[in-house]
């Protein structure tokens, strides 16, 4: 017996965390005001600017430990996944 489509499946914790975007406090308005903020902000970079901001602010007095990572890793594909012509051209029929 085959379960429901993966799709429709939701970790519990998930599950039980899951808000939809309409469940915010009425002290904030309409969702729609506060999903149109957001986009604008997104948009003028305000929440770029807030970031970077709190990022100064926290780096200056010591709170952030800045950490690089580098991945070296290298992923070779089978010649046939480069999308090379499965038909020989003409030039290589004819030999040139």
């Amino acid at each position: 017996m085959e379960g429901p489509p993966h799709h429709t499946q939701w970790h519990p914790v998930e599950a039980q965390n899951r808000r939809s975007l309409r469940d915010v406090p009425s002290r904030y308005g309409p969702w729609q005001t506060c999903y149109d903020r957001f986009v604008r902000w997104r948009r003028d970079g305000t929440w770029e600017r807030l970031l970077s901001h709190v990022q100064t602010k926290s780096d200056a007095v010591g709170e952030v430990e800045w950490l690089v990572s580098v991945d070296a890793t290298v992923v070779r594909a089978h010649q046939h996944a480069s999308g090379a012509r499965a038909k020989r051209s003409r030039l290589d029929e004819k030999g040139g």
